[in-house]
């Protein structure tokens, strides 16, 4: 299967916390593949992992 670079952009919204990088590319099918695999609305970290971290700061 070709490998079809996209903006890196378009896939923000699966993070809590992000950097926005323009000008890097990414993986159409890798990363399309990632999100149907997540349920609606799933961020990375995930909320229970950011309040794990918040009990030991």
């Amino acid at each position: 299967m070709e490998e079809v670079k996209v903006p890196s952009v378009l896939y923000d919204s699966l993070f809590t916390i992000y950097v926005s990088e323009p000008e890097l590319e990414v993986d159409s099918v890798v990363w399309n593949r990632i999100m149907t695999g997540l349920p609606s609305g799933y961020t990375m970290p995930d909320f229970a992992i950011i309040e794990a971290f918040m009990k030991y700061m």
